[in-house]
């Protein structure tokens, strides 16, 4: 039986490269694994609830620990031959020398001996403190990302019970308004209640807690890099700001709603006369072009004089008069012009400045 030969230097450096990719490859892919893939997220954020809060959690460890992980690979590349050398220099020291044969089809215990030396390196020494460095990075992350969200389901709680009341005030408003939009003909109550229903919206916008949550997260994630106190700052500042605006929207809202019945009373008491459909339906198109403003000027007339005003849309002459009208008064007009159009349209012979009026020679009604 032939004598194994000792291995050549070439054989050696060939296996000494083998040795440090296989470790640099394997310690680096265990790192990664440990905070990127699935499992290890899981485990590390063991102590975040389960559910879109863990899940978003996940989302940002991962991306944090992609960016920090990255580090090992970056670092080892450039001192693989580095570590090839000084693994080599191990390998030609070694009595016995290894055989050829030992380097040519190592076994799974060759291996490990050969991934022990690259590890045992003063270069392989300095890649496993890189690597407990980033371990101990990632794991104060996890440690200060439980506290984030502590402090987050705090705050939450807070502006939740905070903003219970004016919840249910406009919880209210929305089912009052449910109920004038199911009556006949809403149109004309829903813009005189406007104001009341815009306060009512602005209180809503103010109490939206997911609206700051989600604000707070994309604070958080900008600022993944930061210290920690700066990153409880940019959690905390939208819940804290979103308490402050709580009282005002809440002061907002109470004033307008608290004078809905008595608009609500006025707007019936102007228009129970009204038992002219055609009149009561050119009025819902008036408010749907002058909106809260024209049924303001409206009410500044007599309810009969608006009646026989508005009337006269329909029909023969109504195309010319309400062109007139419109030139006269376009969108957004104030107030006091729109009540002086409509006084100048109750009128028998109504002429608008520069707009017109009278009787065209033919053509179909507006309502048509």
């Amino acid at each position: 039986m032939p004598v194994p030969l000792p291995a050549t230097d070439a054989q050696l450096r060939q296996a000494a490269e083998r040795a440090v990719k296989q470790w640099t490859d394997e310690t680096g892919r265990a790192l990664r694994d440990r905070w990127t893939a699935r499992p290890g997220l899981d485990q590390a954020l063991a102590a975040v609830p389960e559910g879109p809060r863990r899940s978003w959690w996940t989302d940002v460890l991962r991306a944090f620990a992609d960016k920090r992980t990255h580090r090992f690979p970056e670092f080892a590349a450039p001192r693989r031959a580095e570590a090839t050398g000084q693994v080599l220099e191990i390998l030609r020291s070694r009595e016995p020398r290894p055989t050829g044969e030992d380097l040519a089809r190592p076994t799974a215990a060759v291996l490990e001996a050969l991934a022990g030396l690259a590890a045992g390196t003063r270069v392989g020494q300095d890649l496993t403190a890189l690597a407990a460095a980033v371990d101990a990075e990632l794991a104060e992350f996890v440690a200060r990302a439980v506290q984030l969200e502590e402090l987050r389901t705090g705050k939450a709680a807070a502006l939740t019970a905070l903003c219970g009341p004016l919840l249910a005030r406009i919880a209210r408003a929305d089912a009052f308004e449910a109920r004038i939009a199911a009556a006949d003909r809403p149109s004309l109550l829903l813009a005189w209640t406007s104001p009341a229903l815009a306060a009512r919206d602005a209180a809503r916008a103010a109490v939206d807690i997911r609206r700051v949550g989600d604000k707070a997260d994309r604070a958080l994630r900008l600022l993944s890099d930061a210290a920690f106190p700066e990153r409880q700052q940019a959690l905390s500042a939208p819940f804290d700001v979103a308490a402050d605006a709580i009282g005002p929207a809440d002061t907002a809202f109470s004033e307008a709603w608290d004078t809905l019945g008595e608009a609500v009373h006025i707007h019936h008491e102007f228009f129970r006369t009204w038992d002219d459909g055609t009149a009561l339906w050119w009025a819902e198109q008036f408010t749907g072009v002058y909106g809260y403003t024209g049924l303001l000027a409206m009410h500044d007339l007599d309810p009969y004089l608006v009646q026989g005003a508005v009337r006269k849309l329909d029909g023969y002459q109504g195309w010319s008069l309400w062109e007139g009208f419109r030139a006269y008064c376009p969108t957004g007009s104030p107030r006091q012009r729109i009540t002086d159009a409509l006084t100048e349209l109750s009128r028998d012979q109504p002429r608008f400045p520069g707009g017109g009026g009278g009787y065209p020679p033919s053509g179909p009604s507006p309502r048509l």
